[in-house]
């Protein structure tokens, strides 16, 4: 299984940057349940590092993929129904946010969520996005700092770090 974080920055017009961070699990003939699992835990790492001060849902949308037949087997067991009363604006915890991550799996959803980190910063998490099932964080680059970029890399040993502005942090 191939787990990469790439850290990225981009600079809009108005001379604003903004900071990506992308997180991609892969694996070839790997079992797709150890891969769900992996994504649902890297992300879950990802965000908490933040110290989130509040997570609100932004939307939770479902998208025209077709399921994979590992996504049909969790809508056939229901397993993540727990997740069905969550509705745009709703703010969350750390543990919800699981909930709504394999809510997004099992119904090929995508989800965003704003999030106001403890140094009352924004950042905005995209969940499963497009047919590849990307997470995205973005926010300021006050958010990600050095710090930060030290925290993941700590508690996630087992990820490929790549990107634009990993050397720069």
């Amino acid at each position: 299984m191939l787990k990469i974080i790439r850290l990225s920055r981009f600079k809009f017009d108005k001379g604003i940057i903004q900071h990506n961070v992308t997180m991609s699990v892969s694996g070839l003939f790997d079992d797709k349940t150890k891969m769900v699992e992996a994504r649902i835990n890297i992300m879950t790492t990802l965000l908490e590092s933040l110290f989130p001060a509040t997570i609100t849902i932004s939307s939770i949308l479902r998208n025209a993929h077709p399921l994979t037949e590992y996504e049909k087997c969790l809508t056939a067991l229901g397993i993540y129904k727990r997740s069905a009363n969550y509705n745009e604006g709703d703010e969350i915890t750390i543990d919800q946010l699981k909930d709504i991550m394999l809510f997004c799996y099992a119904e090929g959803a995508e989800a965003e969520l704003s999030v106001l980190d403890i140094k009352n910063q924004h950042v905005t998490v995209v969940i499963n996005k497009d047919v590849f099932k990307y997470h995205y964080l973005y926010g300021t680059p006050e958010t990600f700092t050095p710090e930060y970029l030290a925290t993941i890399k700590k508690k996630l040993k087992d990820c490929v770090f790549d990107g634009s502005f990993k050397k720069d942090l």
